[in-house]
């Protein structure tokens, strides 16, 4: 037993219940403790309200208790939520909840002197949205947070005024709000679990940000998370789901007003190297226009917004995303995934540049060591090098195969030039391979399909894949893999030298001693 009964007493005479004539024979002695809030600075610092107006305090971890309740708490009042400060000792917040007595007011009471005195603190909260909790932040003195009857609001100054909070909240009752971390959870009456993520910028905020023509806040802590390789079919829409918090770093920025150029975003490696970049006036990618599968499995690239006010930004902690040969749609592979550290964000409006530090690390789960993140860096960014290699060769080739094709309609259609026609369909059946056309004859030719560049980049997109899988060393089979793919794209390199430096000019002499237009070849570097 830590505590005599702290609620009221049942014997003797009883105060009215909400002021007038009430039965209380039927709820006499019926009070409960309702809240506990131990003290985060004093262990033996315990407060304690009860659901008939009492709030209780011991210092002495139990020993004795003291009531100190608020003069101005009437009889029957609900403490129905209580918060010790992480700050100070002898600070404490309660939420008062008297609309079973037909008051449905606000109440919300501050002490920092063990609840010698307390203040009334709701300016700012409408009335009718009476208070089920109050929270402080762990992380800034004076930052609350208070849940009511129609929503959550917030102060700045430890509950001298208070603003609205409520953002995409549904309007429900929110009896309960907690700190976890970087983000604010609130159980609501009726409407599920709601998360608010990264409130790090509720943290900062203050007159310097509000004034300033844009304020770039420094950045929460992004955990190193891989999606799950398959997320299966999506639960039809009628079945309760939550949602998953965004994967990567939350950036949230501060412009007031909207600028009229354009704003730009960069992430920077600790020593200021370049990684990715955003711009306001970046256009995001197409999605398919008749997508065969869900779209809860496409990807959907972040927008930099210039909005004026609050903007957020999610940089999903990957570098860009490898060239492809083929068409990139939302099932392309992501870029190389950033190794744990300390980076940097930077925001540029007007010519003015605002730098952020942070920090990535790897996912607690995870116990791979830092020599074989670095091995999985190291083989995916090779992997990337010769992705590139075969998406600038297989631009070339096309280009080379498509002037060929017009070349050779042009040259048909004349006589005189049929001989250099066949010249030129002989070369394009030369440039087949390379591009993955081959002809009967050649099907089944080993040699001819080795040279198959978009083969060649299918083969390494499917090896970055699968090393890109899991935080983990390449495995023998993706680095078995991935030798093989850029043996052949060396062939494939070597064959096209060879048209490129001698079946090309050759065909360019014949075409210069007609004075015919000649073929121009791209660079493919």
């Amino acid at each position: 037993t830590l505590s005599p009964d702290l609620t009221r007493p049942a014997a003797g005479p009883q105060p009215p219940l909400g002021g007038g004539p009430a039965d209380f024979e039927k709820v006499a002695g019926c009070g409960v403790i309702y809240t506990i809030a131990p003290s985060p600075r004093d262990a033996d610092e315990i407060w304690a309200g009860t659901d008939d107006g009492f709030i209780q305090l011991t210092r002495d971890g139990g020993k004795t208790w003291k009531n100190v309740t608020p003069p101005s708490l009437g009889p029957w009042s609900m403490v129905s939520l209580m918060d010790a400060s992480h700050f100070d000792a002898g600070s404490a917040y309660a939420a008062i909840d008297r609309h079973q007595l037909d008051d449905y007011r606000p109440y919300i009471v501050r002490t920092h002197d063990y609840g010698g005195t307390w203040k009334e603190v709701t300016a700012g909260i409408p009335d009718g949205c009476y208070v089920h909790v109050v929270r402080e932040d762990p992380g800034r003195k004076g930052l609350l947070y208070a849940g009511t009857e129609r929503g959550v609001f917030v102060s700045f100054d430890d509950g001298d005024h208070w603003q609205s909070l409520q953002l995409n909240l549904p309007g429900a009752p929110v009896h309960d709000l907690v700190v976890h971390g970087d983000d604010l959870v609130a159980a609501t009456h009726g409407r599920s679990f709601w998360i608010l993520d990264d409130i790090t910028a509720l943290r900062e905020l203050n007159a310097q940000v509000t004034g300033s023509e844009a304020y770039l806040f420094k950045p929460a802590v992004a955990i190193r998370l891989r999606p799950r390789v398959f997320d299966g079919t999506p639960l039809p829409p009628e079945e309760p789901a939550g949602q998953n918090p965004p994967m990567g770093a939350v950036i949230d920025y501060e412009l007031q007003p909207e600028p009229s150029g354009d704003v730009r975003l960069e992430i920077l490696s600790a020593q200021g190297k370049p990684i990715r970049q955003f711009s306001s006036a970046d256009k995001p990618a197409e999605p398919p226009r008749a997508p065969v599968v869900t779209a809860h499995w496409l990807q959907h690239p972040a927008v930099l917004t210039k909005q004026a006010g609050m903007n957020r930004f999610v940089w999903d902690l990957r570098y860009p995303p490898p060239p492809l040969s083929g068409r990139s749609d939302s099932f392309s592979p992501r870029g190389l995934m950033v190794l744990p550290g300390d980076y940097q964000a930077r925001l540029t409006m007007n010519g003015h540049g605002y730098v952020q530090p942070f920090k990535v690390e790897l996912d607690p789960r995870v116990k791979t060591s830092r020599a074989d993140l670095e091995r999985q860096f190291t083989f995916e960014q090779q992997v990337i090098g010769a992705l590139t290699n075969a998406r600038n060769l297989n631009i070339a080739v096309r280009d080379l195969n498509t002037k060929l094709g017009a070349a050779g309609k042009s040259l048909e259609a004349k006589p005189e030039t049929a001989d250099i026609a066949q010249q030129v369909r002989a070369l394009i059946r030369k440039v087949g391979p390379l591009i993955g056309e081959r002809g009967a004859e050649a099907a089944a030719d080993a040699a001819s399909s080795s040279l198959d560049v978009p083969r060649i980049s299918s083969l390494l997109t499917q090896t970055f894949a699968a090393a890109d899988g899991a935080d983990a060393a390449p495995t023998d089979a993706c680095v078995a893999a991935a030798h093989k793919a850029q043996e052949m794209l060396a062939g494939a390199r070597a064959a096209w030298g060879a048209i490129k430096k001698q079946d090309v000019p050759k065909l360019n002499d014949l075409l210069r001693q007609r004075s015919l237009e000649q073929v121009e070849v791209l660079d493919d570097l």
